[in-house]
């Protein structure tokens, strides 16, 4: 063993743990870091997450307005114009639900309601309308609220049978922390969440 050699095993004999703990924490940083690279797909402009799902299903965030720059605004739609998208079914929400935590960014003035899957990917979906500069008559008007929905609520379609002009949606609620499901009339128009299939 060279001179050198034996003053790094010295060396790595006094200070093991902390060594340890410095290259743990290295890893664990990388190790995260390609996860977050393996964890986005970009399709025609829409980013889907991994969520960590059993199924391996991918989840958009709600769709925004292409025409939004830096201010979130989603696109709301009535059920019959993204029926025919590749819209969660009531399935992919119970998959979700079950394999997901529930938690709420009251920090922001939107209220956005996380959903973190067990890869530690998360999605938000907002569940107020705000205007940016409340002071100002002509400030730009963020809408993220679907039509009809209650207060701290929204809702986002689900694929499934229309009856009595009604279809399910997921119900987002900021002040219980909870993700469930509901009828809803089919015209009033709401924020809409894509899937990918792996």
């Amino acid at each position: 063993m060279t001179v050198k050699e034996q003053m790094a095993l010295n060396y790595y004999e006094n200070y093991a743990p902390e060594i340890k703990t410095i290259i743990l924490n290295a890893f664990i940083a990388g190790y995260s870091q390609g996860l977050k690279k393996t964890r986005e797909i970009t399709v025609d402009h829409v980013n889907f997450y991994d969520l960590g799902l059993p199924s391996g299903t991918l989840w958009s965030e709600p769709i925004r307005e292409k025409h939004s720059n830096t201010y979130i605004t989603y696109e709301l739609s009535s059920y019959s114009d993204v029926c025919d998208l590749p819209i969660p079914t009531l399935e992919d929400l119970k998959e979700l639900i079950h394999n997901c935590r529930i938690d709420c960014n009251g920090a922001n003035i939107a209220k956005d309601v996380v959903v973190i899957g067990p890869s530690g990917r998360r999605i938000e979906v907002g569940t107020e309308d705000y205007l940016n500069n409340p002071s100002n008559p002509n400030s730009v008007k963020c809408r993220r609220k679907g039509e009809g929905v209650n207060e701290c609520e929204n809702m986002f379609w689900i694929k499934s049978d229309v009856v009595d002009n009604c279809a399910t949606v997921a119900v987002v609620n900021f002040n219980e922390k909870s993700l469930s499901s509901s009828k809803q009339f089919t015209g009033y128009k709401l924020p809409y969440i894509l899937v990918k299939r792996s």
